[in-house]
């Protein structure tokens, strides 16, 4: 059992701001991928904080072309409405095509609490507010081709899909 979702966000969604150490134009790259829903199950890994696993499903018409240096193919984003204003940023590098992330909810407490990890201070992660993590809370998914500010392969995303925060 785990929680499915296959809404796919309305235009809105699209012109997010883009908030962290990304690709600043990833609304303007090719729409070829199609994201097909978001599900949440439990994760082979047992840590107390992080026994979710998020998997978001998706195709490509062309090869996924793999980046060495950060051992990915791409990168899977949030998108959040804030008090009526939508932000964007990648939570996370994917290394193949099995479309997994065994770190959720761990993952989203840890980008989107500003460089707060579980209380204390993570200087390595760039702050992302105003986006936080709010369990319940609706936010939408997208995946792209490598997408850090110098990391990038063939600039392609896909939709975005709606889900409810676990």
């Amino acid at each position: 059992g785990g929680y499915s979702s296959s809404t796919n966000a309305g235009t809105d969604w699209y012109s997010a701001k883009i908030v962290g150490p990304v690709a600043g134009d990833v609304f303007s790259w090719r729409q070829t991928i199609t994201l097909h829903r978001v599900s949440f199950g439990r994760s082979p890994n047992t840590s107390w904080y992080q026994n979710v696993q998020v998997q978001f499903p998706c195709s490509k018409p062309t090869p996924w072309v793999y980046n060495k240096e950060w051992n990915a193919i791409g990168n899977w984003w949030l998108i959040q409405n804030v008090n009526g204003t939508y932000y964007a940023t990648t939570m996370d590098w994917f290394p193949n095509t099995d479309f997994v992330n065994n770190w959720a909810p761990g993952v989203f407490w840890e980008h989107l609490s500003n460089g707060l990890l579980f209380g204390s201070k993570k200087k390595s992660t760039p702050g992302v507010a105003p986006m936080v993590y709010r369990k319940g809370e609706q936010y939408g998914l997208m995946v792209t081709t490598p997408a850090r500010l110098k990391v990038r392969t063939t600039n392609e995303r896909s939709n975005i899909v709606l889900f409810t925060m676990p």
